[in-house]
Parts: structure tokens; C-alpha cells; sequence
């Protein structure tokens, strides 16, 4: 596989209460099967059972998020991560060199947020763990809040610096 380079290379936002800052060195893949069958053999080699929708799985060394029906993503934080052995029924599609990470963290990363999608990014309807696929800009993006303040955005590498300059430029005046 071709190493990737960053589709950003942006110093990191940093205003009092926020942090943007590219997050790059992660494996990504999507999962698809046919056959619920499968599932035990997602299970066994993850750890954990299949996400619900909106609500991320985490396990040893893998994330797990319901894409779709009979689709998940499974993030490692390593940049070279293997798939675990599964059932070969499994359709596994690397993502890793088509997406670009960024983190958004601080007391007003949720506000920043709910400038750029249309969700209800309040600590009440927006958890820890949840995650949603909506767009910034007219463009598809996949956020996760992964801890009480702390949100990583996926987006595609050609529209990455995009929804970054969209991102960054929502962190000015918040008062």
C-alpha cells in the first residue's frame, strides 16, 4: 500500500476552550455482510457484538461503528493495524487512504459543532460514544464524540481541507 501524506498539513485552531488538530495514524475499514450468521464471526474476532446504530463499540484494539444495516467501521489507532481473521463471506474495504481525521476538543467543541452540521450536539442528546453521518458544508462527514468534550470528524481526503477551514473558521467568535 502507498504511504499516505496529510490532505491538511494545517498547524493546529487552538482558541481558550478548543482545540482543532489534525488526527492522523489511524487503520480504517469497512465491513459488509450478507448473512447474520456473520455477526458471530465479527464478534469473536472483535471482542464485542455488533453496534447498535449512532453508538460506537469499543474493543481491545478496535472501534466498532454501524454504518448501515449490514455495515460497520472498524478504526484502530494504529496506522498499520491487520484486520483480525473472520469469516471470508466478510467484504472488507480499507478506508484509511480515502478519509482524513481531525479532533476537536475543549468546553466549546460541541458549539463549534452545531455551527457547521445540523445535529443536537448537547452533551444530553450527543454521548460519548455516539456518532452520527451528516454533513458540513455540503459535504459527507462522520463525527464521533469520543469523550465528554472530544469529537473526531472523518471526511473524505479530497474534501478534508474544506471541512477543516469550515471547521476552523467556526471557532472565531464564540463568546
Amino acid at each position: 500500500m502507498l504511504d499516505g501524506h496529510s490532505a491538511i498539513s494545517l498547524p493546529a485552531v487552538e482558541r481558550e476552550g478548543l482545540a482543532l488538530r489534525e488526527a492522523p495514524g489511524f487503520t480504517l475499514a469497512q465491513l459488509g455482510w450478507f448473512e447474520k450468521s456473520d455477526e458471530k464471526s465479527l464478534r469473536d474476532a472483535f471482542g464485542v457484538s455488533v453496534p447498535k446504530p449512532s453508538v460506537a463499540s469499543p474493543g481491545e484494539d478496535w472501534l466498532l461503528m454501524r454504518v448501515a444495516p449490514r455495515q460497520i467501521w472498524v478504526i484502530a489507532e494504529s496506522p498499520n493495524a491487520e484486520l483480525p481473521d473472520m469469516s471470508a463471506s466478510i467484504l472488507r474495504t480499507p478506508l484509511s487512504s480515502g478519509r482524513s481525521r481531525m479532533a476537536l476538543s475543549g468546553a466549546r467543541a460541541r458549539n463549534v459543532l452545531s455551527r457547521c452540521a445540523p445535529i443536537d450536539f448537547h452533551a444530553d442528546a450527543f454521548k460519548t460514544g455516539h456518532f452520527a453521518t451528516t454533513g458540513i458544508h455540503h459535504t459527507p462527514v462522520l463525527i464521533h464524540c469520543s469523550a465528554a468534550d472530544k469529537f473526531h470528524v472523518y471526511a473524505l481526503r479530497s474534501f478534508a481541507r474544506a471541512v477543516w477551514d469550515i471547521v476552523a473558521d467556526s471557532t472565531q467568535g464564540l463568546d
